[in-house]
């Protein structure tokens, strides 16, 4: 089984950081990066193909491309459990060239890259931040390849990340993806980071409202999971009851009218 008997690493399951406030001088070095970023920069695709050809043991490409598998599997139950809200319904696939999502409306490819913003958020304590197309990731130890060793496949101490805690992140940066919320393009990061800097916070910044109902849902579902059925339809009584509370300035939750595909 897959499943953790415990899900306490999920508390905050997607960018972690180690206070909500947000110190000035790593946010302006950061939104300098991000803005920057848009001009251009080098950057490595991290695909099952290119995890392949990393010049690491073929075992262990094959084990960390086994948990990319598993955390889309994690990430589509998800999205077909009673828990997904803020989402559209829809699946991830996972291919060699690398990851979608799809539904009814559309295909949007969910490109995972390593490049010098992911690698100045992780430098700043995040795992990722997310871009037009999907998201950025920095290196971690042993710091053989890009490919393998970055912080999709690995904490920022170089320990395996657990499928939970990928499809967590996979989650939280699409949300941001496809609802067009933070540093999807040079206006909004601007925006973003503006906010950051004036109000001095991170975890209640406006663009993080979103993909942090989502992380909250997916944590929500990961607790359900192997609950006996009283206890399952008390969690998610408690669920709906936080819900009709309304948005909060930690998370708002969805439904919503989701954009076209790019």
């Amino acid at each position: 089984m897959w499943w953790p008997t415990s899900v306490e690493f999920v508390r905050r399951p997607c960018r972690r950081i180690r206070a909500d406030r947000v110190k000035l001088r790593p946010t302006l070095t950061l939104a300098t990066f991000t803005l920057l970023g848009f001009a251009g920069c080098t950057s490595v695709p991290i695909t099952p193909a290119a995890v392949h050809r990393a010049p690491v043991p073929q075992a262990e490409a094959a084990l960390a491309i086994e948990r990319w598998q598993t955390a889309v599997a994690i990430a589509n139950l998800f999205l077909e459990s009673p828990y997904r809200r803020t989402l559209p319904a829809g699946t991830f696939t996972l291919a060699d060239d690398g990851m979608t999502f799809q539904n009814t409306t559309g295909v949007w490819p969910v490109h995972v890259r390593y490049d010098v913003i992911g690698q100045v958020c992780v430098k700043f304590g995040f795992t990722g931040q997310e871009r037009a197309d999907g998201f950025a990731i920095g290196k971690a130890p042993p710091h053989r390849s890009a490919a393998t060793d970055n912080t999709f496949f690995r904490t920022r101490q170089g320990d395996e990340q657990r499928p939970e805690a990928m499809a967590a992140l996979i989650l939280h940066e699409f949300t941001h993806q496809l609802l067009r919320d933070g540093t999807v393009n040079i206006p909004k990061s601007a925006a973003y980071y503006a906010e950051a800097v004036l109000l001095m916070r991170y975890r209640t910044l406006t663009a993080e409202r979103r993909p942090f109902a989502t992380s909250e849902e997916f944590n929500r579902f990961l607790k359900n999971h192997g609950q006996d059925t009283a206890t399952q339809e008390r969690m998610l009584r408690e669920f709906e009851e936080h819900l009709a509370q309304g948005p909060t300035k930690f998370c708002r939750h969805g439904p919503f009218a989701e954009p076209p595909a790019r």
